[in-house]
C-alpha cells in the first residue's frame, strides 16, 4: 500500500515535471547529524539511520544506505521500498538504477541546498549517459508535502569558555587569514558548523547530540561574518565578538558570497559546501580546496586534551554506575519485570546527569540486546524498543557532550553465562583492541595498514566487521571528526600527534549478538620518535567472555595495566557499592 507521502509527493514530482527525485540525508551543511527539521528522509520513508539517500521515481522507491544500517532499515522501510545496499558488487549507483527506471530525456530533480559539489557533479555525469539530467529544485519538494515539521531550535549560542578552548578566536582567526594569504583568497567561507564553532569559541543547540548554531562564516583579511538567525545570537555573545566579528542573517550568506565573487577570489570546500553556494562563486574566481579548519581543529590543544580526559573520567564514573546497576539488576528477577533497552538508556542519562557540565549524548544511545547487538547502529526507541534478555549478550555504545569535552565508548557484556563461540569472539574482538591500542607507528602510516592490527584475530578464523575501526572526537563538538580516522579505506588522513580517535573492532552475527569495544585514544610520541596511542577512556571490559585459552602474557599484562588505570583514576569519583563493584571488575587476570 502506497503511504500518503509518496502519494503526494509523486504528485508534486509531476507539476514540477521531474521523473525521479532526490532526498539526500543531510542539511545545507553537510552534516552528519541534523536538526529534526532537515530530516525529509525519515519522514518520507521512516528510515531513521543517520546515512541513506532517497530516490523516488513515480512507480518506484529505492533507498541507499551503508553497511551500519542493513540490518535497521529493513525493519524499518516498508514493503513500498527497496533496500540498495551500497558496496556491495550487485548493488547500481543512484545514477545507474535511475537510468534503467526513468525514460531517457528525463529530469532528476534535487534540492540544491542539500548536496554537495562532488555529489552533484558524479550524479550528472553519470545521469548523461542516457541524456537524462539533473535538475536543481530550490523550493524543497519534500516540504511541500510535510504537514507540521517541527521547528528549528530557538535555543541561542553560547561562548565556548577560554579555560576549554584553549586558544582566543583572534588567534585562530589571524592563522586562518595566513593560510588564505598562502592560497591568494580574498574570502573563505566555512560551511561546516563544527568548524563555526570551533573558530569563532562559540556553540550552540540546533543540531541533537552537537553543540552547532545553524551558521556559516565568512573570512576576509579584515573582517569576519557570521550568519545566523540573530535572535540567537545574545549580548554576551555579542560582547565576546566585539568588534571581530559581525553577525549578518544566515539566510544572506549566498548572496554575500556571489557579491564577493564578482572581483575576488573565493575559497570554498566543496566537501561541506552545498552546491547552491559553490554555484555562487564563477570557476575563474574560485579556490576549490578542502578547509584549513578542518585539519587545524583536530590537533588537541593543551586546555582542549585536559577537557578531554576530564570528561572521560566524568563518564567513565557514570558508565560504572550503569554497569553496577545492571550486575544487581542481573541478580533480581523482579527487577527485571518490564525492563527493555531504552530503560538501560535512561537509567545512563541519570547517572550522567549528575555529572558536572553534562550537556547531553553526542549520539543517539545505541543499545541492543541479544540478536539487536548485531544491528550496528541499533537505536532504541520508548515507542520501539526491545526487553532486555538477561540470558544473553548487550551491546551498548553511548557517547556523552560535556563543556570540556565528548565521549563515545562502546561495551558489550553477558547477563548469563555466554557459549563457547561468543567467547571466542568476544575475546578476538578484544584481541584486535589491544592490537591497535599497543601499537607503535611511523608518521604517515595510511590507515588501512592501522585498521589491519584490530582485525588480525578475527581474519584468521573468516571472521571480520563492516564498518571502521575509528573515527576522530570532537573537544566539545562533534563526536565523529576528521580528516584523521582508521578504517580500510584510504578516505582518511594518517593520524598525527594530538588527534583523537577511537579504536572500536568489532563482530556481528546476525540473529543472534553483536560485539563492539570502544575506548577514545589520543596519538603521542612514542619513545622511539614514532607514533602510539595513549588510551583516554577508563570503563572496565567484562571478564566473563574473557576465553583466557586465546590471549597471551601480553595481552593479559595489558588488560591487567588497563583495569588498574581503571581504578586509580574513576576509584575517587565513586562511593560505596560503585566503588566496591569497580573494585571487584578491576582484580587483575
Amino acid at each position: 500500500m502506497q503511504s500518503d507521502a509518496l502519494r503526494e509527493l509523486r504528485a508534486v514530482m509531476a507539476r514540477a515535471g521531474v521523473a525521479a527525485y532526490v532526498v539526500p540525508s543531510g542539511d545545507d551543511h553537510m552534516s552528519e547529524y541534523i536538526a529534526d527539521r532537515d530530516k525529509r528522509r525519515a519522514f518520507l520513508s521512516g528510515f531513521n539511520g543517520d546515512a541513506g539517500t532517497a530516490v523516488i521515481t513515480q512507480q518506484m522507491a529505492a533507498m541507499w544506505t551503508d553497511s551500519r544500517f542493513f540490518l535497521q532499515a529493513t525493519k524499518q522501510l516498508s514493503a513500498e521500498w527497496t533496500l540498495m545496499r551500497e558496496r556491495e558488487p550487485q548493488t547500481p549507483s543512484i545514477e545507474a538504477w535511475l537510468n534503467q527506471n526513468i525514460p531517457e530525456n528525463s529530469l532528476v530533480g534535487i534540492d540544491p541546498a542539500l548536496v554537495p559539489k562532488r555529489t552533484a557533479t558524479r550524479m550528472s555525469s553519470g545521469l548523461a549517459e542516457k541524456k537524462n539530467k539533473l535538475q536543481f529544485l530550490r523550493e524543497n519538494l519534500v516540504d511541500q508535502v510535510w504537514k507540521n515539521p517541527p521547528p528549528y531550535s530557538s535555543a541561542p549560542a553560547k561562548v565556548h569558555a577560554l579555560k576549554y578552548a584553549g586558544v582566543p578566536f583572534e588567534e585562530k582567526l589571524a592563522e586562518v587569514r595566513g593560510k588564505m594569504a598562502a592560497e591568494g583568497a580574498a574570502t573563505f567561507v566555512v560551511s561546516a558548523l563544527a568548524e563555526v564553532a570551533w573558530l569563532f569559541n562559540i556553540r550552540g543547540a540546533d543540531v541533537p547530540c552537537s553543540p552547532f548554531l545553524r551558521s556559516y562564516a565568512a573570512i576576509t583579511p579584515d573582517s569576519a561574518i557570521l550568519f545566523a538567525d540573530k535572535d540567537k545570537v545574545p549580548a554576551d555573545v555579542l560582547t565576546h565578538f566585539g568588534d571581530k566579528v559581525k553577525v549578518q542573517p544566515y539566510d544572506s550568506v549566498v548572496e554575500f558570497v556571489a557579491g564577493e565573487a564578482a572581483d575576488k577570489k573565493v575559497w570554498l570546500d566543496q566537501l561541506s559546501c552545498n552546491i547552491l553556494l559553490y554555484n555562487a562563486v564563477p570557476e575563474v574566481k574560485l579556490i576549490d580546496k578542502p578547509s584549513p579548519i578542518h585539519g587545524m581543529k583536530s590537533l588537541k590543544n593543551n586546555a582542549e586534551l585536559d577537557g578531554i580526559k576530564e570528561a572521560q573520567l566524568r563518564d567513565a564514573a557514570a558508565f560504572v554506575q550503569l554497569l553496577h546497576w545492571l550486575d544487581d539488576v542481573a541478580h533480581d528477577t523482579k527487577a527485571q519485570t518490564g525492563m527493555t533497552e531504552m530503560t538501560i538508556v535512561d537509567k545512563l542519562e541519570e547517572f550522567r546527569a549528575q555529572q558536572e557540565g553534562y550537556a547531553g549524548p553526542s549520539f543517539v544511545t545505541i543499545a541492543g540486546t541479544g540478536a539487536n547487538g548485531a544491528i550496528i547502529h541499533n537505536e532504541p526507541t520508548h515507542e520501539k524498543c526491545a526487553p532486555v534478555d538477561f540470558g544473553a549478550m548487550l551491546l551498548f555504545d553511548a557517547g556523552g557532550q560535556y563543556l570540556c569535552g565528548t565521549t563515545d565508548t562502546t561495551r558489550t557484556i553477558h547477563f548469563g553465562t555466554p557459549s563457547a563461540f561468543e567467547k571466542e569472539c568476544w575475546t578476538r574482538v578484544l584481541k584486535g583492541h589491544i592490537a591497535l591500542a599497543s601499537a607503535v607507528f611511523p608518521a604517515g602510516t595510511a590507515s588501512p595498514a592501522l585498521d589491519a592490527f584490530a582485525r588480525q584475530s578475527l581474519w584468521q578464523v573468516g571472521l571480520n566487521y563492516a564498518h571502521g575501526t575509528g573515527h576522530g572526537v570532537g573537544a566539545y563538538l562533534g563526536v565523529h571528526e576528521g580528516p584523521q580516522g582508521i578504517s580500510t579505506s584510504t578516505f582518511y588522513e594518517p593520524m598525527q600527534k594530538f588527534q583523537t580517535c577511537t579504536i572500536e573492532p568489532g563482530f556481528y552475527k546476525e540473529g543472534a549478538f553483536g560485539i563492539r569495544l570502544e575506548n577514545e585514544v589520543v596519538t603521542v610520541e612514542h619513545k622511539s620518535g614514532f607514533l602510539c596511542f595513549e588510551v583516554l577512556t577508563f570503563v572496565p571490559f567484562d571478564v566473563k567472555l574473557l576465553d583466557m585459552s586465546l590471549i597471551t602474557a601480553e595481552e593479559r599484562k595489558w588488560l591487567n595495566e588497563y583495569h588498574a588505570s581503571c581504578l586509580a583514576k574513576v576509584a575517587p569519583r565513586l562511593q560505596c557499592g560503585d566503588l566496591e563493584w569497580l573494585r571487584q571488575h578491576t582484580q587483575p587476570l
